[in-house]
């Protein structure tokens, strides 16, 4: 598993890049690595503005 492709891959999305600009060969574990990061990264932002929303409906507890 290659770090450098998902971290490159994270960085094209939180760039506003799109999934098809994966500039590795199709099919390839760096085309994968770098899939899974875009992927990653946006499932983070996904469940980080799911758990801001849940946060905001609960009431405070004193």
């Amino acid at each position: 598993m290659s770090n450098r492709h998902k971290d490159e891959g994270a960085k094209a999305f939180r760039d506003g890049g799109r999934r098809a600009d994966n500039p590795n060969r199709f099919g390839t574990h760096d085309w994968t690595d770098w899939k899974d990061g875009f992927d990653q990264a946006e499932a983070a932002l996904e469940r980080d503005a799911i758990r801001g929303h849940v946060a905001q409906r609960m009431p405070e507890v004193s």
